[in-house]
């Protein structure tokens, strides 16, 4: 007569069923976790771009007001959307926002009575179609001293292109920033 061994060493049902809710429970949150860091890594690249980009045209800014001797708008002490400002080889650098919702410059050259000016360049864009520009405002900061001394400070708003909505993708920049003339 041969005595049958039962193997005992398998899984009962039991077991198998908490083994699956714990494996479950554990890719759950790895998921939720790698979701997390990605939404927060395409945040922190969209604020970055918004910044570099801000950053960039008050740059840019800067190097071609530095160039000007005499701020024409906007007036002393009033805030306004375009600046002008002679520039002594006898353009005049102009600075707005366009239509597409781009900082844009261009440097003309104006007559003796200053009402024509002969456009001598194409506008040039300040920002990269991925960004639009929420606000850019100029204040004629100018001392009225002796000196002469002619400022502007500058407010300058950005805001990344969502053209899906997705709020992941929202990212906002506003900077400030004040530049003297070289007289």
């Amino acid at each position: 007569h041969q005595k049958s061994s039962v193997n005992q060493r398998g899984f009962t049902l039991v077991e198998l069923i908490l083994y699956v809710a714990l494996v479950g429970i554990l890719l759950t949150a790895g998921a939720i976790f790698a979701t997390d860091v990605v939404l927060g890594s395409i945040k922190g690249r969209g604020r970055a771009q918004v910044q570099s980009e801000a950053r960039f045209a008050l740059e840019k800014m800067r190097q071609e007001i530095v160039k000007g001797n005499a701020i024409n708008l906007p007036v002393s002490g009033v805030f306004g959307s375009v600046l002008k400002i002679n520039i002594p080889t006898g353009e005049i650098l102009t600075i707005q926002i366009n239509g597409s919702g781009a900082a844009q410059y261009i440097l003309q050259v104006c007559t003796k009575a200053g009402s024509a000016c002969i456009q001598t360049d194409s506008w040039q864009n300040l920002t990269s179609g991925e960004v639009e520009v929420m606000a850019l405002s100029f204040q004629n900061i100018s001392s009225g001293t002796s000196l002469g001394e002619e400022a502007v400070k500058i407010s300058l708003t950005l805001k990344n292109k969502n053209p899906g909505g997705k709020k992941e993708f929202d990212a906002e920049a506003t900077i400030q920033t004040s530049i003297s003339l070289r007289l």
